[in-house]
């Protein structure tokens, strides 16, 4: 296959959502051709999908995108992991060069957010997510961890504020959906939740803690058969992260802890 012949159908491709489809075809190239923006091309693949991973298979996604090529969003995606795990002088280390790559990276402000709000550095965090925005008003990332610095600060109208403009610029940012979701469920409107944890689920069903949650509803419900499936489907992505949510969730919604064995 020529090299322009496979950046057409792998746009294509993309364009039609069929992405597994469109990394066969990037990796069949990369048999034939050595090629330095094929394999940008497909470090970014396995970039982007870490983005929207659970942290175990990101890993796994930002590791396979260096063996091809030296990414800014990589280093910001190993960066949000870092931090997460609370090891900060490693996330930091990543956003720095992160920004010595691309200054502009929306994601490496999102992670450097990331990290200053789980040090409840919130003004500083609010700051760096900001600038994310400046760069990307459609950063989806930015408005739920702005959101969460809101609501840590005590400031709800604006965490209410930021969750609606974020609702408005990222409709089918299943983060996003997530956020709302645990927005609605506190207002008392459980069916609205959940209509949103539906939609986040299909626009990405590889995010674990959206099935975890569906199963925390479908537990309540008394609905065995969908907190069943749900738990499965989490378990797969995510075991080890699974298992640490049923332990701290099971002991006020016990029958979720038929699944943490």
């Amino acid at each position: 296959m020529e090299l322009v012949d496979a950046f057409t159908r792998a746009m294509e491709l993309r364009l039609e959502n069929h992405r597994n489809e469109e990394l066969e075809v990037l990796l069949e190239a990369a048999r034939e051709h050595e090629d330095d923006q094929l394999w940008v091309e497909i470090a970014h693949w396995y970039a982007e999908r870490g983005w929207r991973r659970p942290d175990v298979l990101a890993v796994e996604d930002f590791v396979e995108a260096d063996k091809w090529t030296e990414l800014a969003l990589t280093k910001a995606g190993f960066a949000g992991v870092y931090a997460r795990r609370g090891e900060f002088d490693k996330a930091e280390a990543m956003v720095a060069a992160a920004l010595v790559l691309d200054k502009e990276l929306p994601e490496a402000h999102v992670a450097r957010g990331e990290i200053l709000i789980r040090q409840d550095r919130w003004v500083e965090a609010s700051e760096s997510l900001a600038q994310a925005l400046v760069f990307d008003r459609k950063c989806a990332r930015a408005y739920v961890l702005l959101s969460e610095a809101a609501a840590a600060t005590g400031a709800l109208h604006s965490m209410d504020k930021i969750l609606d403009l974020g609702a408005k610029e990222c409709a089918d940012d299943d983060g996003l959906l997530m956020a709302l979701s645990a927005r609605y469920e506190a207002q008392g409107d459980s069916a609205r939740a959940v209509r949103a944890l539906n939609q986040a689920a299909e626009f990405n069903p590889e995010n674990a803690r959206v099935w975890c949650r569906l199963a925390r509803f479908a537990a309540i419900e008394q609905n065995g058969d969908r907190m069943r499936e749900a738990m499965e489907k989490a378990l797969t992505l995510d075991r080890e992260g699974t298992l640490a949510w049923i332990a701290k969730e099971g002991l006020t919604v016990p029958e979720l802890n038929a699944f943490g064995k």
